[in-house]
Formats: C-alpha cells, structure tokens, sequence
C-alpha cells in the first residue's frame, strides 16, 4: 500500500482529545491523538492549514449531501527532547513524505566500501546523521546513517536504541552497516526492540528496519551517545527536512507515527 495519500505538508496546531480550533476559513480541526503535542504557530516552516490537510480522506456529509467533516491521519515525527517515549507536550516537527523507488531498500542503501552510497535519498555527510524513509520494491522501511565515506570522523561511536510499536510485528532488520552493529535485541507485546551499536572510522555506519505496514505504527529512537556528530536531519522526499537537535544543539530522541485529525466546517 502507498502512502503518499497521508502525508502531505505539516499541521499548524496538534491537540489532544477533544479539543477544537477555529481558523479564519471558518473551519474547525479536531486532533484526535491522545497525546498533546505542540509546533510554534511562528514557525514559517510549519505550512499553512489549507496546504497541509490531505485530501483523498473519507468525508461525513449530511442528508442532503452537505459537507460536514473530513478525517485523515497525518505521518510524521516528533522530538523526544526527555526521552520518555512519549510525544506529551513534545514539539511536532512536521508531516513526512517517503522517497519512492523501484529498488528494495538494501539496493537502494548501495552498501560497498564500509560505507551508504544511496541511489535515492539525501546524501551522506561528514559528522552528520540523516534520517529517512523509502519505499521501494519490498515496501515502506526506516533508514538512516551516520558520516561519510572516506573522509569525516577518523574515529567515533554512535549507540541509538529503538523501539517499534504496531505494524504486527512484521519489521526486523535489513541491512546493518557494519554487519552485527544493528541487532533486533527483544521482542515486546507490541513490537521489537532493536541496538544498534556504531563504531566508524573514515566511512559511514547506519541501517534499514522494515518493512512497515498500515498506519497506526509507532517508531521511538533513544539517542544514547552521539560522539562528534554535529547535525542530524530527518529528510521527507520534496526537499522537506527537519532538524534534529534540541534547544541546547544537540542531538535530540525522536518519535515517527500517525496522528489522527477530524477537520469539520462551520454549520
């Protein structure tokens, strides 16, 4: 299943249950998430509502056929700047997009040399991490990687933990760059948890987990130790991207899942 019809532009205001927003079009948005999420209204980056509502989303009309509310989900990420695991009072940074391609996701990742050389998706780049997702031949998958090869960090170590929650257990890992440095360490009632233990000199390290399934998955990365990575960007196909790191510029934990939405016009 394709999942572009989901994930168009970023939402200006994420809500908890029940409550409602009115905006100037003279509509009102309903997040259904129980979670409270937050993005700055300041933010230019943000979008508008009328460029980020998505629109092939099922439509409740009245008896006489009248528009009454739309309801959709929006996939995209959060900070986990406490690293709790949740997306309480945490910043939504905005909706993504997967990049798209015939390859399967290894093929895409274009692993030789110790190193990611992908064929689509952002670049890899000294002292940085880039995060992504891709859909390709054997379906949606998480992707990313740290540094560059041949030049960058001389020596350093990244530990992430991850937790994926939903998607019916079906992710496992797909590729490990290096190999045994990405590892599905338990399984969970809800998911898996997986370690990955990075340690690079002069070339990237990274991986794939996946595939992913439906929409009603969750993904929570714990960033542990990050070494003399500088940046880290999670990157949405259309030159869209979010930075990483917290207020103090440093890398931040992050949470990827689905946030419910009713959008309802005024009677």
């Amino acid at each position: 299943m394709k999942l572009r019809k989901y994930i168009i532009g970023s939402i200006v205001l994420v809500l908890g249950a029940g409550i409602t927003v009115s905006f100037q079009n003279c509509e009102d948005v309903q997040f259904t998430s129980i979670p409270t999420a937050t993005v700055d209204p300041n933010d230019p980056g943000q979008g508008g509502l009328d460029q980020d509502l998505p629109r092939d989303i099922p439509e409740i009309r009245d008896e006489d056929g009248n528009l009454i509310c739309e309801e959709g989900k929006h996939f995209g990420i959060w900070l986990d700047e406490n690293d709790d695991g949740s997306i309480e009072n945490e910043k939504f940074l905005g909706s993504i997009v997967p990049y798209q391609g015939d390859k399967s996701a290894a093929e895409n990742y274009n692993y030789y040399s110790a190193s990611a050389h992908p064929y689509i998706g952002p670049k890899p780049d000294e002292f940085s991490s880039h995060v992504f997702f891709y859909e390709g031949s054997d379906g949606l998958t998480f992707n990313f990687y740290f540094n560059i090869d041949e030049g960058g960090s001389p020596d350093n170590i990244v530990n992430w933990d991850m937790e994926t929650i939903g998607n019916s257990k079906k992710d496992d890992v797909l590729l490990s760059d290096d190999a045994n440095e990405l590892k599905r360490s338990a399984e969970t009632q809800e998911g898996h948890q997986y370690e990955g233990r990075f340690h690079y000199w002069d070339n990237t390290d990274g991986g794939i987990i996946g595939p992913f399934e439906g929409e009603d998955f969750y993904i929570k990365v714990n960033v542990l130790e990050t070494g003399d990575i500088q940046d880290a960007t999670f990157y949405s196909e259309g030159d869209r991207k979010f930075s990483l790191n917290n207020a103090n510029n440093k890398v931040s934990s992050f949470i990827i899942g689905f946030l419910g939405y009713k959008k309802c016009k005024k009677q």
